[in-house]
């Protein structure tokens, strides 16, 4: 059962990903598996210390990314419902409330120390992050529809690794083996408590991602990966076991699990022999590696490893400066450019305030295009006609010698 809940969750091209690169939302998901293994641990033997060490490795999730708070929300929800038959005292909720507190109050106390804000740079405008940029930050979604109250069929079937809405691919196997799961286990105790846990999560992604388009992005509550796919053990163990007519259901599903994974394989495999990485080991030329693998970002780090370091770069329309040097400012909320223009709807105040802020380049990534037209929808465009004249004089501007232009 523990083996087809690690194939389930590696069959989906998200989390198949990033084994290969040190991320963090890995690191969130271990935190959510130690949390449901000391919670069940507690249930089966009700000792306070498990539940201590359940909201130690909940609350841990939440230093990765705020949004994980969902697995500690959902983990006091089920509570009540075990409030008799474990002994739950209010002495106990108050040590794990200390736990939790903390676990967090270091980013609290370091945001409310540095911005004013302790859950920077969300909600609350502060002289670092003003209420513009918060209302920018935090752009409303698609309305509440069908899609997001089935969300689990939803998320599977138009769920795409790093493309528009849900930027994530769970894979099949967890909606086809842990509705089976949820299913045939439905009169038991621990599907009641997994049902439990994944209510916030839910919540949030179809409640309250029509109000704040990037909650609807399930990468962001990686910490509850492992409780949805919980079932999908259960779900193995029942289906194997079924025969009806002659026919046993193991062999089906079998193939069906075969399937998915052959053409895991297959999209692994065509991706491993585009980018050939076996070169690197008999060429001390990686040039051709780093370009397969990297795109135009393998020339953009060439070029800016050659700019000065005294020389301050700003980058528009890309919120990570991964491998760049520090001189380089990210734009990480991806609303440089409207923020300039709200000080300023002229292009040469724009550069102007740019210069007297110490930039002396732009590094200019041209999907800021694509991103801006969705911000403004067809109702500012006199934003856009500001950002297509500043993007123009950005070229010639003798203020910001070396304008550096990135096609992607």
């Amino acid at each position: 059962a523990g083996l087809m809940v690690i194939i389930a969750i590696i069959a989906g091209y998200t989390a198949r990903y990033q084994l290969s690169w040190a991320y963090t939302d890995l690191l969130a998901s271990l935190f959510g598996l130690a949390t449901l293994i000391t919670f069940f641990r507690w249930i089966d033997e009700p000792k306070p210390g498990w539940f201590r060490w359940a909201i130690l490795f909940s609350s841990a999730a939440i230093t990765i990314k705020w949004t994980n708070g969902v697995l500690l929300l959902g983990l006091l929800l089920c509570v009540p419902f075990l409030w008799k038959r474990n002994k739950v005292s209010l002495r106990l909720l108050i040590e794990g409330g200390l736990i939790a507190l903390a676990v967090v109050s270091p980013w609290f106390i370091k945001n409310l120390a540095v911005t004013g804000n302790p859950i920077y740079p969300y909600v609350f405008p502060t002289e670092f992050f003003s209420s513009e940029r918060v209302a920018l930050a935090n752009l409303p979604g698609e309305n509440l529809d069908m899609r997001h109250i089935l969300l689990p069929f939803s998320l599977t079937f138009t769920g795409v690794d790093s493309s528009a809405g849900f930027s994530m691919d769970p894979g099949p196997l967890i909606l086809l083996l842990g509705l089976p799961g949820v299913l045939l286990h439905w009169k038991e105790k621990k599907i009641h408590l997994i049902i439990l846990l994944l209510i916030p999560v839910a919540v949030v992604i179809s409640v309250f991602s029509p109000i704040f388009g990037h909650l609807s992005q399930p990468r962001l509550y990686f910490a509850v990966l492992l409780i949805a796919a919980f079932p999908v053990g259960l779900g193995w163990m029942k289906l194997q076991a079924l025969v009806s007519d002659g026919v046993r259901f193991r062999r089906i599903v079998g193939a069906m699990i075969s399937v998915v994974l052959v053409f895991c394989f297959l999209q692994d495999s065509i991706r491993l022999i585009q980018l050939n990485p076996f070169q690197t080991f008999i060429s001390s030329d990686k040039t051709q590696y780093l370009e397969k693998g990297l795109g135009v970002y393998a020339d953009v780090i060439s070029t800016a490893n050659k700019i000065p370091e005294s020389e301050n770069v700003l980058m528009l329309w890309e919120p990570r400066a991964l491998y760049l040097p520090e001189n380089f400012q990210a734009d990480l909320w991806l609303d440089t450019f409207i923020v300039a223009y709200l000080e300023d709807d002229n292009p040469d105040g724009i550069i102007s305030g740019w210069c007297n802020q110490g930039f002396d380049k732009v590094l200019l990534f041209s999907l800021g295009d694509e991103h801006l037209n969705l911000f403004v929808s067809g109702e500012r465009e006199d934003l856009k006609e500001v950002f297509l004249e500043t993007r123009g004089m950005l070229i010639l501007d003798e203020k910001l010698i070396h304008t550096i232009i990135c096609i992607l």
